[in-house]
């Protein structure tokens, strides 16, 4: 009998701990909208205050029954419902838009917040000690891990929950979470919060529930389920099956790669060959396209499927790629230009075995192609020139003081553990740099039979400008900034541009190439916080059809960065910002620097997401590109730690700029003459200069304006290369001059 009790006992215990999570949790409060006040929660009566914070609310239909929907961005919904020092907090509601915020003022010591392309989680706990945790999910992925499934415009189910006993903070979307949206912190007593909290930012707002407790997943299964069957929350078993959902497999697809992916099967010239043909408009006049590609590495094949490290050079093949480039793509031909002495330099030239003669060969018996070269001022050896520096002399530190900037005393300037060269410095060591360049041409000239039509400098002797605090520790600066009435960005443009312009005039009238081109990176309005000013720069590169040309770089390198910006790596939000500069000065054309990537492959942007940006650029003005893929290694090695990208992987960046290319040449009278429309007044908010409002941060949509016509270009912009991360096809609308 005793052992029948106690086994009876464990039943019951077992069956309690079973049905645990089918115990009702209700919530401290929970907003339907739906009563005679919309904003009374049902729980308590509270009021949600919009009244003091002046901002109009408008009761509509919601995801069940009515909503709420902010009239502006930024207007606060006031709940306060958090409750202060629980050890479990969960707040879920269902929202539609592209952004939303919840968070506790004045201090934020508790705040949800979904954003392009994250959602952010921030809590603020007591054990011993105080315990901010910032927990930010990038949205990159596909199925809920997708910011641009997020925000499709359709009522999305939300809940965040944080519990101390366990240490554990989670995020569900639609029924379903994964490991990427669960966090195991520190244990805690008590969550920290302000009294006030409040809702901003969101299209629309509906089903807001606030619990002293950790939501049990049947619960929030249920909820998510209630909802789309357009029933209020119950807080109760209700014995609903609620799937939580199959995870979505984050894979890339491998349209979107080269063929046989991972395992590449097809030669990156024969790739190229078997891509359809641009169809440039006949008898364009654009320029060509400027190959920052490196045929040295662009041409090799390694043997057999997939492989790391560097193929074998094979001369032939260069000219057999280079010729389709030419021929079908609108490339220059690249001469190498070898930074070399004159008898190494012209025994390479002269060796019937190597690259750089099979490429002269090319160019002589085909008179007809156009020729560009890569050189480098900053990497040039004035030595190879008969001087004696080994580095340039504008990256000398062995000058006489007359180049340095000098303070009061005449001593010259340490700052940042070097000396800086004056922008009233003679320009003599520039003419020496020049000249070294022109030694290196001069050995392409003995063997080439022609000029170079254009040439391109990479321009990164000085590149960001001088601070105020260095500028104003030489007197003598000082005295011209004042005279002139510069300001710091106008005086480092005036002293880029003499540096520049002499540099560049100095190479050309010394080889008496009058018709060749000549650009240098970087030399924009783009990033004017960090290049020098534009406005006394316009005239650094030539002028192409009679027109000046910007050269930004655009190098976007990962998917989720198209948008703005990551510390180098220029979206399009930057150029556009720098485009509108530009034009403000009357420059209509620009011609900048561009590459998709040139990390793995997984994680560069893949072809139909390059292409639909290069359109953008086309909008922006881009009649040309200077096409780079950079096949270099830095401080932490190769990309994939073994040598070299494999060419078949990247092929692709060298057959997207022509097809954009191509459509420009159909298109361009409102390129070139048409008005760009900005729909944005307020350049105050960066990225969304000449976007369109389309419903979702990631429709990138532009138009231009010629008479009557319009030209209307709009593109899905993925943040990332997974399979469903954003819809391929996607109907919008746009505000255009009032319709």
């Amino acid at each position: 009998m005793k052992k029948q009790l106690i086994y009876h006992l464990i039943l019951i215990i077992t069956s309690l701990v079973a049905n645990h999570r089918s115990i009702a949790q209700n919530p401290l409060a929970y907003w339907t909208f739906d009563n005679s006040n919309p904003l009374a929660d049902i729980i308590k009566g509270s009021i949600a205050d919009t009244a003091r914070y002046h901002n109009q609310i408008t009761v509509g239909a919601g995801s069940v029954g009515n909503g709420v929907f902010p009239a502006t961005r930024d207007g606060l919904l006031v709940t306060s419902a958090l409750p202060e020092k629980a050890q479990a907090i969960t707040v879920e509601f269902m929202f539609k838009g592209n952004e939303f915020f919840f968070s506790t003022f004045p201090e934020p010591s508790f705040r949800l917040v979904a954003h392009y392309d994250y959602i952010q989680f921030t809590t603020t706990t007591v054990a011993k000690n105080v315990i901010v945790d910032h927990w930010i999910v990038n949205l990159r992925g596909n199925g809920i891990n997708s910011y641009n499934n997020l925000s499709d415009g359709n009522w999305h189910h939300v809940v965040f929950r944080v519990d101390g006993k366990t240490g554990t903070k989670q995020i569900w979307i639609d029924g379903q979470t994964n490991k990427l949206l669960t966090k195991e912190i520190h244990r805690f007593d008590f969550i920290q919060v302000q009294k006030a909290s409040a809702f901003s930012r969101m299209e629309g707002l509906d089903e807001v529930a606030v619990y002293d407790t950790y939501l049990s997943d049947d619960l929030i299964k249920q909820h998510y389920l209630e909802v789309n069957n357009n029933r209020h929350y119950s807080f109760g078993s209700q014995n609903l099956k609620a799937s939580a959902g199959t995870a979505a497999v984050e894979i890339v697809d491998p349209k979107e790669f080269a063929p046989g992916y991972p395992d590449y099967t097809v030669q990156a010239t024969d790739q190229l060959k078997t891509f359809p043909d641009p169809r440039y408009f006949p008898g364009h006049n654009l320029p060509r396209n400027f190959p920052w590609l490196d045929i040295s590495y662009l041409h090799r094949e390694l043997k057999g499927n997939g492989g790391m490290g560097l193929g074998q050079s094979n001369p032939q093949k260069a000219i057999e790629l280079t010729d389709e480039m030419v021929k079908r793509w609108n490339y220059y031909a690249e001469i190498r230009c070898l930074r070399q002495d004159t008898v190494t330099a012209l025994k390479t030239y002269n060796d019937p075995n190597t690259l750089e003669h099979a490429l002269i060969k090319y160019a002589n018996n085909n008179p007809s192609v156009p020729l560009a070269a890569v050189i480098m001022q900053v990497q040039n050896k004035p030595v190879h020139a008969g001087y004696k520096s080994h580095s340039p002399y504008v990256l000398s530190q062995e000058l006489p003081d007359k180049y340095y900037l000098r303070d009061k005393t005449g001593k010259e300037i340490i700052y940042n553990n070097k000396k800086w060269i004056t922008p009233l410095a003679p320009l003599d060591i520039v003419e020496y740099d020049a000249n070294t360049t022109v030694t290196y041409l001069r050995q392409v000239a003995k063997v080439l039979k022609r000029p170079v039509d254009m040439l391109n400098d990479n321009g990164e002797v000085f590149g960001h400008m001088r601070t105020a605090d260095l500028l104003n520790m030489d007197p003598d600066v000082v005295k011209l900034q004042t005279s002139k009435k510069w300001n710091v960005a106008e005086l480092n443009g005036w002293f880029q541009y003499r540096m520049d312009s002499v540099y560049k005039n100095f190479i050309l009238n010394k080889l008496g190439w009058k018709n060749t081109l000549f650009t240098i990176y970087n030399t924009s309005a783009v990033n004017s916080n960090y290049w020098p000013d534009y406005s006394f720069r316009r005239n650094t590169n030539s002028l192409f059809n009679g027109s000046h040309r910007s050269t930004p770089s655009f190098y976007p390198a990962f998917p989720w960065n198209w948008k703005l910006a990551s510390g180098q790596y220029n979206g399009y939000g930057v150029i556009a910002e720098g485009r509108r500069k530009e034009i403000e000065m009357g420059d209509k054309l620009f011609a900048p620097f561009i590459s998709a990537g040139w990390g793995l492959e997984e994680n560069n942007i893949r072809p139909a997401q390059w292409l639909g940006l290069l359109k953008s650029m086309v909008m922006l003005g881009a009649d040309f590109f200077h096409v780079g893929y950079f096949n270099v290694t830095g401080g932490g090695g190769w990309p994939n730690g073994k040598g070299p990208n494999d060419p078949r992987g990247y092929i692709y960046q060298v057959a997207m700029p022509s097809y954009a290319q191509a459509i420009a040449s159909r298109v361009f009278p409102f390129i070139e003459n048409g008005e760009l429309l900005n729909p944005s007044a307020d350049t105050s908010v960066r990225g969304f200069d000449y976007r369109f409002p389309a419903g979702n941060e990631s429709h990138l949509v532009m138009v231009r304006k010629l008479g009557k016509k319009y030209l209307i270009f709009g593109t899905v912009q993925p943040n990332g290369n997974y399979i469903g991360n954003a819809p391929v096809i996607k109907p919008v609308s746009i505000k255009l001059e009032n319709r």
